[in-house]
């Protein structure tokens, strides 16, 4: 075979690889979020993961990797838990996200951070109308 048979499915007009494609599990939950309704997310937390971006991809935390593909997918917040610090609305959300979540009784910061705290805001959560939010 010559050479440039070889190299001919390499030229300028092949679709571009990304540099840092985006991490399996981000592709699953963004595949899997209109026909499942929960999702366990454990592992490497405080890793940084490629997130594409207008301009390219991103290196993002796992709250605001997870925050981009919900947000592009409807999602009006998403609410992170911690045991320390309890519920907190990621910073990315609309404003009015969190006058949602006050009408509906959700305690954001140290209120809801032990397990009764948080099943109860759960249960407020699961019961909202609207905007969509992600726990």
């Amino acid at each position: 075979m010559r050479r440039d048979e070889t190299t001919a499915g390499l030229s300028a007009g092949a679709p571009a690889r990304p540099a840092f494609p985006t991490p399996l599990w981000l592709k699953r939950l963004a595949m899997d979020l209109p026909v499942r309704s929960q999702f366990a997310v454990s592992g490497n937390i405080r890793d940084l993961y490629p997130v594409e971006g207008p301009a390219g991809p991103r290196f993002l935390p796992a709250a605001d990797a997870i925050w981009a593909t919900l947000s592009r997918r409807g999602f009006g917040g998403l609410l992170v838990h911690d045991p320390v610090e309890g519920m907190r609305l990621h910073p990315g959300a609309p404003r009015d996200v969190a006058g949602a979540l006050a009408a509906a009784g959700i305690e954001l910061g140290g209120r809801g951070r032990d397990l009764d705290g948080l099943a109860r805001n759960l249960l407020r959560i699961a019961g909202m109308a609207a905007p969509p939010v992600a726990v």
